[in-house]
């Protein structure tokens, strides 16, 4: 098993390579944020503008986001980017209580298209666009 060690592409799940894809195409839908609660398999983020979000992972999220770590947010395409040792890394996320982020894009925005790359080890996907 990769990713979250299920079969599982739903969100909060494994990373799919159309899902990776599409978010990193979309780099405005991207939004930097703070871990402000972390609990079993639930985190809640606080972004810059003081709004938050409750996000889950199946298996949560291991060592890699506690309180207080920074990253990067796509709650459209349900990923997280996350600081590694080696780079930047997505997580799968459900977004469990969305903000404004989620559906309130406006259509208009650009589109540039970049081609998002999947690890064959993890089933993660690893975030070219913010490393």
């Amino acid at each position: 098993m990769s990713g979250c060690g299920c079969k599982s592409y739903a969100p909060g799940h494994n990373c799919h390579v159309i899902q990776a894809t599409k978010a990193n195409s979309d780099p405005m839908s991207w939004y930097p944020a703070t871990v402000t609660a972390l609990q079993q398999e639930e985190v809640t983020l606080e972004y810059e503008d003081g709004s938050t979000c409750r996000l889950w992972r199946h298996g949560g999220f291991d060592d890699r986001v506690a309180v207080g770590t920074s990253l990067l947010a796509c709650e459209r395409w349900s990923l997280l980017s996350v600081a590694g040792k080696d780079g930047r890394y997505q997580l799968s996320i459900e977004v469990r209580e969305s903000s404004w982020r989620r559906g309130g894009l406006p259509e208009d925005r650009p589109q540039p298209y970049m081609a998002g790359v999947v690890s064959n080890e993890t089933g993660e996907g690893v975030d070219i666009l913010h490393s």
